[in-house]
């Protein structure tokens, strides 16, 4: 019997790198997301009085969440379906460079 690398069960594999890697690296994300002014709440829209143009809806919901996973799984997509060009999913550009390291996290060049 040779020692070394061992295969493992698969599904096991499979939970403990999503609970163990992914989830917690996920909250950390969505926290600074959420702190640097991506949006993070359960509202699904909020109504403005423009003075120009009369009123109008802007969407919200919990975008810093779905923004962390999508970037460390590059998903692709977002929120508003702008890959996080729409100014809510990357509000300024120290959010734009966590979302960058976060695409890079989990990148493996073949």
């Amino acid at each position: 019997m040779t020692k070394g690398l061992q295969a493992g069960n698969f599904y096991r594999d499979l939970v403990m790198v999503t609970f163990f890697l992914l989830l917690p690296i996920s909250i950390i994300a969505a926290v600074i997301l959420a702190s640097l002014g991506v949006p993070q709440t359960f509202e699904d829209h909020v109504a403005f009085e423009n003075p120009y143009k009369g009123s109008f809806i802007m969407r919200l919901g919990p975008i810093a969440s779905f923004e962390a996973i999508k970037l460390l799984g590059t998903n692709g997509g977002g929120f508003f379906g702008a890959n996080s060009a729409h100014p809510f999913e990357n509000p300024n550009g120290l959010s734009n460079f966590i979302e960058s390291v976060l695409m890079l996290l989990i990148h493996r060049s073949i």
